[in-house]
C-alpha cells in the first residue's frame, strides 16, 4: 500500500517537531501535513490551501487531531467531521495528554477511530508512532478520499 496521507492537527509548535522528528527516526513513511486546530483541519479537508494543496487534500485517509487546542478543539473538530458526509470515514485518531474517562468515551461517541495518549518520553513517541504506522499503514485498509467540491 502507498504510504498514508496524513493531516495532523496540532497546535504546539514543539510536539509538530517531536511529531516529525519520532517519524524520521522511526522510519515511519506518513506524507503529513500540520495544521494549527480544527478549524484548520476541517478547512484543509474541504478545500486545498495553507498547508495543504489540492493534490495532497484529494489523497488525505487519515487524520490525527489534538484534543485540547485553542480554537475549534478536537471534540468540535470530531463532531463536524462525523457530520459531513465527504469527510465522516476518514479515520480519526486523537492524540491527547489526557486520559480522563469522560475524553475517551466523548471521542469515541463523536467518531474517532482511535485514542491515544501522548506519550512522556521521545523514544515512547517514536515506539508510539511505529505502532501506529503498523497498523494504519499495513493492518488496516484506508478508505479513498472523498473530499471533492460536492455539496455536503
Amino acid at each position: 500500500m502507498s504510504r498514508p496521507h496524513v493531516i495532523w492537527a496540532e497546535d504546539d509548535p514543539d510536539d509538530r517537531l517531536l511529531v516529525e522528528r519520532a517519524l524520521r527516526v522511526g522510519g515511519i513513511a506518513f506524507d503529513l501535513r500540520f495544521v494549527g486546530d480544527g478549524m484548520e483541519l476541517l478547512g484543509a479537508l474541504r478545500e486545498a490551501g495553507g498547508a495543504v494543496d489540492e493534490s495532497f487534500r484529494r489523497q488525505v485517509n487519515l487524520v490525527v487531531i489534538d484534543l485540547n487546542m485553542p480554537g475549534m478543539d478536537g471534540r468540535k473538530c470530531l463532531e463536524l467531521k462525523s457530520r459531513d458526509p465527504r469527510l465522516r470515514r476518514i479515520p480519526a485518531i486523537v492524540m491527547t495528554t489526557s486520559g480522563r474517562q469522560e475524553d475517551i468515551d466523548i471521542c469515541y461517541d463523536l467518531g474517532a477511530s482511535s485514542y491515544v495518549r501522548k506519550p512522556r518520553t521521545f523514544d515512547q513517541l517514536v515506539d508510539k508512532l511505529r505502532e501506529l504506522s503498523r497498523y494504519w499503514a499495513n493492518v488496516s485498509e484506508l478508505p479513498v478520499a472523498d473530499t471533492g467540491s460536492r455539496a455536503g
